[in-house]
C-alpha cells in the first residue's frame, strides 16, 4: 500500500514538472514590411530559458534550438524571427511557437500569430499595364482607390474569376489585396505620368511641367516680341506727344499776341500823334 502511494506521488510529480502546457495568443500581431526588405516577427518574450522555437504557416517552415541560427531566408535573433528579402508570396498568416522553461522548470509553449502585410510602390508610363503577382492562394479580392478619391472599388474577385493567374494594374492609386477573412495581405501604390488616367495628383495641378522644350522656346520668343512691341508703342506715343503739342502751343501764343495788337491799334488812332 505504501509503495503504491509513493508511485502515485512520483507519477504526479512527473506530470507536474514535465508536462508541456500551452499559452495561445488569439489576436494576430500585424507586421508591415516593404517588398525587397527584411520583416521581423517580434517574439515579445524574454529570450532566457527558451528551449526551441518553431515557425509555421500551413506547415513548419523554420525551427531553431540555439540562441541564434539561420536557415534560408529565415533568421532567429534572440527570440525574434527575421524574414529576409520579403516578396508578395510571404504575405499572410504566421504562427510562432516558443517552447520555454519557467522558474519551476516546467516546459511550456507560447503561441503567437502574425499577419504579415507587404507594401510596394510602382510607376506606370502612358498607356502602360503592369503585372502584379498578387493573386496568391489565399487572395480573395482586390480593391482599388484612385488618387483623388476616398472610395474603394472592387476590381477582382476570386468568386468571379477563380482561374485567373495574372492581375494587371493600369490606373494610378492604391490597390489593396485581401484574404478570405478581410485581412490586408498586400498594398501596392501606383503613380504615373503621361495621360489623363495615369497622371498623379501633382501632375494634374501642374500640367505645364509636361510641355516640351520647343514649346517653352516659342513661349519665350512670343513674350519678348510682345515686350518689344510695348516699348515701341510707348516711345512712339511720347514722340507724337512732343511733336504735335509743341506747334499747337506756339500757334496759341502767336494768336494771343495779335489780339492785343489789334486791340491797341484803335486806341493809338484815337489818341493821335
Amino acid at each position: 500500500m505504501f509503495r503504491c502511494f509513493n508511485l502515485l506521488q512520483l507519477l504526479l510529480f512527473y506530470l507536474i514538472h514535465h508536462t508541456e502546457t500551452t499559452s495561445v495568443e488569439t489576436t494576430p500581431v500585424t507586421v508591415k514590411g516593404e517588398k525587397g526588405d527584411n520583416a521581423t516577427l517580434p517574439c515579445q518574450f524574454e529570450a532566457r530559458d527558451i528551449f526551441k522555437i518553431d515557425l509555421w504557416r500551413t506547415k513548419k517552415i523554420f525551427s531553431c534550438q540555439n540562441i541564434s541560427c539561420e536557415s534560408g531566408r529565415f533568421k532567429k535573433e534572440n527570440c525574434d524571427v527575421v524574414i529576409k528579402n520579403v516578396s508578395f508570396s510571404d504575405a499572410g498568416k504566421y504562427t510562432l511557437r516558443v517552447h520555454y522553461n519557467n522558474d519551476q522548470t516546467v516546459l511550456k509553449e507560447r503561441t503567437t500569430t502574425y499577419q504579415l502585410h507587404i507594401h510596394d510602390m510602382i510607376s506606370l508610363k502612358k498607356g502602360e499595364e503592369q503585372k502584379l503577382d498578387v493573386l496568391l492562394s489565399n487572395t480573395y479580392k482586390v480593391l482599388h482607390q484612385p488618387i483623388e478619391s476616398t472610395e474603394w472599388k472592387e476590381v477582382w474577385n476570386r468568386a468571379n474569376d477563380s482561374k485567373a493567374n495574372d492581375f494587371l494594374a493600369n490606373e494610378t492609386g492604391t490597390y489593396n489585396v485581401l484574404d478570405f477573412k478581410g485581412n490586408i495581405l498586400i498594398t501596392v501604390t501606383v503613380t504615373g505620368t503621361g495621360s489623363s488616367e495615369t497622371l498623379n495628383k501633382d501632375d494634374k495641378h501642374n500640367g505645364t511641367n509636361q510641355l516640351p522644350v520647343w514649346a517653352w522656346i516659342v513661349m519665350g520668343l512670343v513674350g519678348l516680341a510682345g515686350l518689344a512691341g510695348l516699348v515701341f508703342l510707348v516711345v512712339w506715343l511720347l514722340i507724337k506727344h512732343k511733336v504735335i503739342k509743341r506747334p499747337q502751343r506756339l500757334n496759341r501764343n502767336n494768336g494771343h499776341g495779335a489780339y492785343h495788337n489789334d486791340q491797341l491799334y484803335p486806341l493809338q488812332q484815337i489818341r493821335g500823334p
